[in-house]
């Protein structure tokens, strides 16, 4: 099942109130959230090809890994260790 950009977007906690509020999800954690749930899982290489074979060619390595943290941070995404690399799958509140 794709997803398209109007999808609704999640809330999440707001980082300028110390998370006691909500928050729409950026458009570049939407965007990175919405590619791993259609790849089911994906390291951050696998993710920086994703986006740039959809022309995303704006985004970096070290971005893609700063995205997919931070999602993990957020509790949408959880990874496990395979081999050198964190792969990352979204979780069931995701």
């Amino acid at each position: 099942m794709q997803e398209t950009k109007t999808a609704a977007r999640l809330k999440i906690n707001c980082p300028t109130c110390a998370g006691t509020g909500k928050t729409t999800m950026g458009d570049e954690l939407h965007e990175t959230l919405v590619a791993v749930r259609s790849m089911r899982s994906a390291t951050s290489m696998q993710l920086l090809e994703q986006l740039q074979r959809q022309d995303r060619t704006h985004i970096g390595l070290t971005a893609c890994n700063n995205r997919l943290e931070e999602l993990r941070t957020l509790g949408l995404l959880q990874r496990h260790k395979q081999g050198r690399c964190w792969v990352y799958t979204p979780t069931k509140q995701s």
